[in-house]
């Protein structure tokens, strides 16, 4: 699956070794598994340990339950303000590259 930002560009969320796995072409260092947390929404373990951030990714569905869109947070409230997860709008984007929207 292929989500778009603005800030971040492409992110994509893969399947790898039978896990899902995050990865920010655009930020390198943002790269590491999904770990299911409970409902819609995984913990980033970013690889690069160093980065102390690991954030909550929250997969939005669409009512026929196809994902739509992912918002993040920081998971500890000590986690660096300058990584502004809250701030991520994740939208799948379509194969034609076209970013989905609501539409009324």
């Amino acid at each position: 699956m292929e989500d778009r930002d603005p800030w971040y560009g492409d992110i994509f969320i893969e399947l790898v070794d039978d896990a899902l796995f995050f990865r920010s072409p655009r930020s390198p260092q943002l790269a590491g598994p999904l770990e299911h947390f409970q409902f819609d929404t995984f913990i980033a373990r970013w690889t690069d340990r160093q980065l102390m951030a690991d954030a909550y990714a929250s997969f939005g569905l669409t009512p026929e339950g196809s994902i739509d869109r992912i918002a993040m947070k920081a998971v500890s409230p000590a986690t660096d303000f300058s990584y502004d997860f809250h701030d991520l709008d994740l939208r799948r984007v379509t194969e034609e590259g076209q970013v989905m929207v609501d539409k009324e």
